[in-house]
């Protein structure tokens, strides 16, 4: 599996196999627009809104939990 990911040992694991997933790097994985199974904390519930990745470095999503349950597949709700 390593040598499918060209897993060289210089990032971490997560991090290669993250980017072959989505197509982005740590820290700008969008958070709304990918065809993925999407896994939400319930306690996320509590905010009126939550932050996170927009697909650029340099931008984050401001968004309400329930839009973003709205606006992706989601297979799980935990917590």
């Amino acid at each position: 599996m390593l040598r499918l990911l060209n897993y060289n040992g210089q990032k971490s694991l997560i991090t290669v196999t993250l980017s072959k997933v989505t197509g982005f790097e740590v820290g700008s994985v969008p958070l709304v627009g990918l065809n993925l199974p999407f896994v939400i904390d319930k306690n996320l519930y509590h905010y009126p809104f939550i932050y996170g990745g927009t697909g650029e470095r340099t931008c984050t999503l401001k968004i309400n939990p329930q839009a973003l349950e709205e606006l992706n597949s989601v297979k799980l709700i935990f917590g």
